[in-house]
Order: C-alpha cells, then structure tokens, then sequence
C-alpha cells in the first residue's frame, strides 16, 4: 500500500496524449514522406522563434463526465489517465482511515471509461493486483508512466508532462530550474540515458499535452499550441481563456484514428470533454458583450461565465468584444451605435452610464429576462444599486465593499448618525486619531473627515436638496474641520490598530476595499471580541456599501432575448458565482466547508475561494467557521455606495486639500466650500 501511495502521489495528474501506434491510429495516408524521415531520437527538435496564430479549433461538442460522490477528508484518490483512441481512462484508489491516519478500514479499487464520441461510461471494479498494474507497469496496461521511472530519487527537476511517441517511447517535459528554461526529454532506455530534444522559453510553456506524428501539442497559461518539431513552426490553435478554460494544468489530449481531437479538461467540481475540430461550427446568431465600464480590474467575470455557457451550449455564442482603441473613444463608438438602434446585445457599464442609458429609453427590464426565484436570492444592495424608478436596469455581477468597524464598547448602537458622531467626538476630543486604517499603518486627518461625514451626501445635514441650499458653512462642519486638523498623522502596526480600538481610544477600524472573507475575520479580530461593522455615519442610519466593478445591463434592441434570458439564469445561478474572484452577489453565498482549521499549526484556517479555487490563509484565535452567518448577514444589510455628482466630489477634494495642506482658517474653508457647492446646486436644478 505504501508503494502505491508513493507512486500514485507523483503520478502526474492529467498526463495524457497522443499514445502509441496502437492507440494514435493515424494513418499513413495523413503524414507526408518528410515527416516519416524524421528520426526524433537523433534530430534534434527545430523550433521557429515567434508562436504565431493559427487557424483556431472551436469546440464541437460537450459532455459532462459525472463520477461518484467523493468523500473529503478521508477518501483518497490517485488517478492515471490514458487514451486508446476510444476511450478516456480513469483510475481509482480509495482508501478510508482512521481519524488519526493511522489504520484503513477497507479498500476498493476501481476504473472508469468514457467514450468521448457516444458518452457512454463503463465502470468496473478491479483486484488491488490489477490497479498496482496501472502503476507499477504503465506501458503494459497501455497507461502514462510515472515519472519516477526515469529520475533519480534526489533529482530536484519538476516534470510538466508526459505522452507517447508514435512508436512507443515515452517523452516528458521538465523545468530546469538551474537553466530557467522547459525541457523536451526522452529516456534512451538502451543506453540508461536522457537526451534533451528541445527547449521553451520560460513564459511561453505550461504542460506538455500529447504529440501525434511530427507535432507537439503544449498548453501555455491561455493557448493550446501546436509545435511542428521538423519544421520548427509553432502555433496558437485553440485558445482556453476564450473558452472559459482557466486552469492549464489540469488537461488531456486524445487523437482518433480519423485524426479527431479530443480535449479533457478536470477541475474540483467539473469533468468534461470536448471534441476540437476545425471546420465552422454551424450555431445561431452570436450574443455581443461590450464593456465600457473603464473598470481596470484584471478579471471580467461575465467575459469568463459567458466562455463557460458558450462551450456547455455550442449551440449558442457568446462574445466579449475586444477593444483595441481608446478606452474613451471605445465607449463614445459604443454608446453611438447604440443611440443608433443597434450596438451590443449586453453592456457592463458604471452606474453613471447605466442611467444615462436608462433615460434614454435604451435599456431592457432585467425583470423580464431573470426569474423572481433567482432574483430573490440575490443581495437586497444588489438589487437596490440596479434598480432606477422602480425598474430594474442592470445588476452588479460581484462586488467588493467599503466598511468601517467599531467595538460595541465603544459604541453599544446599532447605528450612528453624524449627529451622533459629532457628539462622539467632542467627549473624545483629546484623542489624537479617531480612526484607523485596516491596510494602511497611517490615515490623515482629512480622510477621516470624510470617511465620518461625506460620504452619503444624499441624507446630509450639509445639504437640503429638497430646497436646493447648501449648509456647509453650519457651526458642525466648522468643528469637524478644526478636529481632524488637529489630528496627528501617527504611523501603526496592526498590533498598536487592535489596542487602540480595543482599549477604546480609537472610534472606528475603516477599509475603503475589503474583497474577500479574510479580510472580514481580520477587521473583526483586529476590533476585538465585541466587534460590530457599523458601517458610515448618515442621518438616514449607519451603512457599509456594496461597490460594483461593473453592471450588465441589457441592449433594450436586442432580439436574443431567449438566449439572454438563459445566460443571466446562469450568471446569477449558485454554480456561476462560486467562481467570483470578489464576493457573490448571491445571498448566503460563503459556505462553513470553504472552511478548514490546520490540523497541525494553532490558529491557523484556510479559505477557499474562487474559479482557480484558490486558497488564502487566515491566523485567528477565533472560531473562523463561528463569522460565517455573520459575515452573510453583514452583506445583506450593506447598501449601495452613495453616488457623488462628480462636480460635487471635485469641489470638496479640491477645497480640503487646501484647507488640510495650507493655512486657511477652517471658518474660511466651510464659506467657500458653502458658497461652490451652491453655486452648483443653483446651476443642476
């Protein structure tokens, strides 16, 4: 058992490729004379310089590859991979211990077939001495070998790939880290030797795939690459990130005898398989995507989530349009061509441009494309930000959000308005720093000024927008001018943060972008056991605001209403937003099992998260999986950022930082802060 648990563990996942003769099953009549003249194992590989574009494979077909339910914790799996030209091949060995790892309970061995043609799988249970085969003798049972078959025990080189040669040898692909370059490698068992047959750059390589005939088949991060090893030509020939294909690591390849291309992509939670093929892919008309939203986060969900639903239903295309121009001048043609009548069939927009679009009469109700059922599970701030007279225009398809902490001995409310804040204030008046920031180790007192008292200018006592009159120049914003000038621009650890909000000598812990559950169980902890994410002052009550990255809204023109309709139905599904790189707009959306404490090191969880299932670390003294119903709680009750008028932002930045950087006197300051902003009210009427 230990041996098959030291091989399975190197046996490298997803190694699958173009096997041997028996298996490729290309024939003659499908390779040139040239390419049988090259002789791989004493030519070396050519290879051109540049990777150019080829004409790209699109996906045919999609099949889903269900397998049993998986036992995490306990259960153990191993798997090899092979293909024969029929079928794709799974192993698995289960093993179920003892809590404390130390006895198994019982064995069962089995295997898995798929045929990537018809989709039928076969499923057999085989005796411990058959599996050990697929393991120990590879090449007998027709599987990948593991690589510890031809590296020393001390080699510290990393192998990314292994597959067949048409003739039966093996060939794999290994990073030598003291080169910094990728390897192509053949073990000469004749003469116990390896002999390096070409190299990739670093940057332009992730995992060998297979190799039929003269070509080489690598995945790098976001392209499937076809290298002709006798010519040297290398090209891009199917691309994954368009695709909605993520994770490069986790592929197989397998070549039928009519030269047909599968593709076999494996993650936690989805098998499937596709057939790759070159000719055009007869579909329906292509759903366009536009985003003008000028957001500069590196992600676009709904770019990713519509590759994703394109490929589970070939019958229909979706496509985000690429903007090679100016961002600016890309949103002016957009915005024309839908004034026009026509345009994309899906926006993600800002919520500046979502009612603008909106009042132009030129966006879609998503009432009529989204269920009740799935808009009712749906974040109530969500909803409310997309939402403009009773219509709902557009909806956020994750978010981030901007939250301020206190400590309930602080502050034993479940709301503070800026009337009380100011009140606050004054008892504290001898405090030097009355927030702090969770990232940063200092905050300026300007800063502060805002974070307590600018923020939802909608519900202010600085501004009555009923009578349009602006107050700015009240005695309250006089003193909270002269207060947080006066505070000191001190500099602390995240240690010196905790006491001073624990020990009450400091209001309220502030993050202008908290992106994940980390950052909610740090804040807590950091604001101590009676924590309470109170959120901003405002007269309307106290908030912590949901903040869109971009909104999707719908072309009002557009006439693939049904295909739409279904996309959003999967956008917004539980499955789609799983894969958020921000947080869910879904209610309930963080599960106890993203959850786990280290069974080794004290204090210790870790969070999953995300389409590349990433994991973060969180030290904590705390019960972490105790935040979990707090923290869903938390995102219902967070509202949409208030919307400054721009001109308006412009007019208080401008003059506070006069103020906090120069010599004005803070009476002078609110008249002329009073007397730009009425002008401007008097001006937008």
């Amino acid at each position: 058992m230990k041996k098959s648990l030291v091989i399975g563990m190197i046996f490298l996942l997803l190694l699958a490729g173009c096997s041997r003769s028996s298996q490729i099953m290309v024939t003659e009549q499908q390779r040139s004379q040239e390419s049988f003249s090259f002789n791989w194992k004493t030519q070396t590989f050519q290879m051109a310089e540049k990777v150019t574009t080829g004409k790209q494979l699109q996906m045919k077909t999609y099949r889903e590859w269900e397998h049993g339910e998986q036992q995490a914790g306990n259960t153990y799996f191993f798997r090899s991979y092979a293909s024969d030209g029929t079928s794709f091949f799974t192993g698995v060995e289960e093993c179920v211990y003892t809590e404390d790892l130390s006895k198994m309970l019982s064995v069962d061995y089995y295997k898995e077939a798929m045929n990537p043609v018809t989709g039928e799988i076969e499923s057999s249970s085989i005796t411990e001495e058959e599996f050990h085969v697929l393991f120990s003798e590879p090449k007998e049972a027709g599987l990948l070998p593991p690589i510890e078959l031809y590296t020393s025990e001390d080699s510290q080189i990393s192998v990314w790939g292994v597959t067949y040669s048409d003739d039966g040898e093996f060939i794999y692909a290994v990073y030598n880290q003291e080169e910094n370059i990728y390897q192509i490698k053949w073990y000469d068992e004749e003469v116990g030797k390896e002999r390096v047959l070409g190299e990739i750059p670093i940057g332009e390589f992730r995992r060998l795939l297979g190799m039929c005939g003269v070509d080489l088949y690598y995945a790098t991060l976001s392209e499937l690459v076809c290298w002709n090893v006798l010519t040297g030509e290398r090209e891009n020939i199917f691309s994954f990130a368009d695709n909605g294909i993520m994770d490069t690591d986790t592929k197989q390849l397998a070549f039928r005898e009519d030269d047909t291309l599968y593709l076999r992509c494996i993650s936690d939670d989805e098998d499937w398989m596709t057939e790759l093929t070159s000719e055009e892919i007869v579909t329906g008309e292509a759903v366009s995507i536009a985003d003008i939203s000028r957001d500069g986060t590196y992600r676009n969900i709904v770019g990713e989530t519509a590759a994703v639903f394109s490929r589970k239903n070939p019958q229909y295309i979706l496509e985000l349009e690429k903007n090679e121009t100016d961002e600016e001048a890309y949103r002016t043609r957009v915005l024309a061509d839908v004034t026009a009548g026509k345009g994309p069939d899906i926006l993600l927009v800002n919520r500046s441009d979502m009612k603008l679009l909106y009042e132009k009469g030129w966006t879609a109700d998503l009432k009529e494309y989204i269920s009740e059922e799935t808009l009712s599970e749906l974040l109530p701030g969500v909803i409310k930000m997309g939402t403009v007279e009773e219509t709902l225009v557009g909806l956020a398809p994750e978010v981030s959000v901007r939250a301020m902490f206190t400590n309930r001995s602080i502050w034993d409310k479940d709301s503070w308005t800026l009337s009380e804040i100011i009140e606050l204030l004054a008892k504290n008046k001898n405090q030097k720093n009355f927030m702090v920031d969770y990232y940063k180790e200092e905050i300026s007192g300007e800063l502060m000024l805002w974070n307590f008292a600018l923020w939802d200018l909608e519900s202010s006592l600085f501004i009555d927008w009923e009578k349009r009159t602006s107050n700015f120049d009240r005695e309250e914003f006089v003193t909270l001018l002269k207060m947080f000038k006066e505070c000191e621009e001190s500099t602390f650890s995240a240690d010196e943060k905790a006491k001073l909000l624990q020990e009450g000598k400091c209001l309220a812990l502030y993050t202008p972008y908290m992106w994940c559950f980390k950052d909610f169980v740090e804040m807590a902890d950091m604001a101590g056991e009676d924590f309470y994410p109170i959120g901003f002052p405002s007269e309307a009550g106290s908030a912590n605001y949901l903040e869109e990255h971009r909104i999707l809204v719908v072309n009002g023109n557009t006439k693939n209403k049904q295909v739409i309709s279904d996309f959003l139905e999967y956008l917004f599904s539980q499955k789609a937003q799983a894969d958020c790189v921000y947080y869910s707009v879904r209610r309930n959306s963080l599960e106890e099992a993203q959850i786990r404490k280290s069974d080794y090191e004290k204090d210790k969880w870790s969070y999953r998260y995300g389409k590349e299932k990433g994991s973060l670390t969180i030290i904590s003294k705390s019960d972490v999986k105790a935040y979990v119903k707090v923290f869903n709680t938390f995102l219902e009750k967070c509202e949409p950022v208030p919307q400054i008028p721009e001109t308006l932002e412009s007019i208080l930045w401008e003059e506070l930082d006069a103020y906090f950087g120069g010599d004005k006197t803070a009476e002078d300051t609110a008249k002329i802060i009073d007397n730009r902003v009425q002008l401007y009210l008097d001006e937008n009427k």
